[in-house]
């Protein structure tokens, strides 16, 4: 395929709307044909660019895009007690923290141990994304941190966690990858040796997805695009992330992403609880040359080929749960795809091997 003339910049191309839905790959649940101007979600054309953003709740910035996270109508709340309505009920205090509630908003006050904190128990489904919400603020200059962990003892198997030192009640948000079926959320303070105090409020954790109508547990992928003009660094062209937050940053925890490193290589990677799951080498692609790849990922079953080229497997690891979706860019900062990124079709479920051959042919 080559680069169409309508694609600008560093990659989202801009073109003409083409009537009616035939040109949709059929089961893609999200088609974006930048190069082309069309585009698709959930059986809905969209005549434009923005309105196809819109609908997928994505904001385009400087070339690159980001989609989600969208939380599910109806989904239930994991956390027990968040409002504190109930006193202290529902939270366990560690390390020394003794725990009080007035008007709605619980005080955790430091005995004199480092990190004191409460926290409770969550039973959810591993490879699931959640959003979590919590209000905290620095009262007398103990600065409180809020967190999810799949490790109750402390924060070295943190999923995602919030710090700072406002002193208003605010609220922060993140959503994350449920690393196991038993996860713990809570707060503390980031502290040696505390006498202080910090106050939360409105914990909350609820399913999310990157957008309507995917489904955890396994997709599938088409990608086509020109590499750019040079190799330098990890450039990431498509990221599909838990979307985590940890202190003061966006982590890679949790993600699958379509890379082109500084030896033009091009790679398929799953991580899981900040462990490489998957390495897939799909061999050279040359600077300036266009590029289409299909890829296929659910537990212990990764697949990836371009269109003309050997299918590469891995069949073992985990998938993360998915919050959200970049194009050209990554969770974190830096690594931006400066290549012409022409389509994105994006499928609901994982193609098992036969599916894959398929369309890899092109005859899905």
């Amino acid at each position: 395929m080559s680069a169409s003339a309508s694609a600008l910049g560093i990659g989202l191309g801009l073109g003409r709307q083409t009537p009616g839905r035939s040109w949709v790959r059929p089961g893609a649940v999200l088609d974006a044909d930048f190069a082309g101007g069309r585009f698709a979600h959930a059986g809905r054309n969209h005549p434009t660019k923005p309105a196809f953003l819109a609908a997928v709740g994505g904001v385009e910035a400087t070339g690159t895009i980001a989609i989600g996270p969208h939380d599910v109508p109806g989904a239930p709340e994991r956390v027990t007690n968040g409002d504190f309505s109930a006193g202290t009920a529902g939270w366990t205090a560690f390390n020394g923290a003794s725990l009080s509630v007035a008007a709605g908003i619980m005080t955790l006050q430091g005995t004199g141990s480092d990190t004191p904190g409460f926290q409770q128990a969550l039973s959810l489904t591993k490879g699931q994304a959640y959003r979590f919400r919590g209000k905290l603020r620095m009262s007398n200059g103990q600065q409180p941190a809020l967190h999810v962990t799949r490790n109750p003892t402390n924060l070295s198997g943190a999923a995602t966690i919030h710090s700072d030192t406002l002193t208003t009640l605010h609220e922060v948000t993140s959503t994350f990858s449920a690393e196991e079926a038993a996860m713990y959320v809570g707060g503390r303070q980031a502290a040696v040796a505390s006498v202080l105090s910090s106050e939360f409020d409105d914990l909350s954790v609820r399913e999310v997805l990157p957008f309507a109508g995917f489904a955890q547990g396994g997709f599938a992928a088409i990608v086509a695009g020109t590499m750019p003009a040079a190799a330098s660094g990890t450039k990431v062209i498509l990221e599909a992330s838990d979307g985590a937050w940890s202190y003061t940053s966006f982590t890679s925890h949790n993600c699958v992403r379509l890379v082109w490193d500084a030896s033009r290589r091009l790679r398929l990677i799953v991580r899981a609880r900040n462990t490489e799951q998957a390495n897939l080498d799909l061999g050279v692609v040359d600077v300036s040359t266009p590029f289409e790849v299909l890829f296929s990922v659910r537990s212990s079953e990764f697949r990836a080929a371009l269109r003309i080229g050997p299918v590469v497997q891995h069949a073992s690891g985990d998938l993360p749960g998915i919050a959200r979706l970049y194009l050209n860019r990554q969770n974190e900062s830096g690594s931006t795809f400066d290549g012409t990124l022409r389509r994105v079709s994006l499928y609901g479920s994982a193609w098992s091997e036969t599916q894959f051959l398929t369309h890899q042919a092109g005859t899905p």
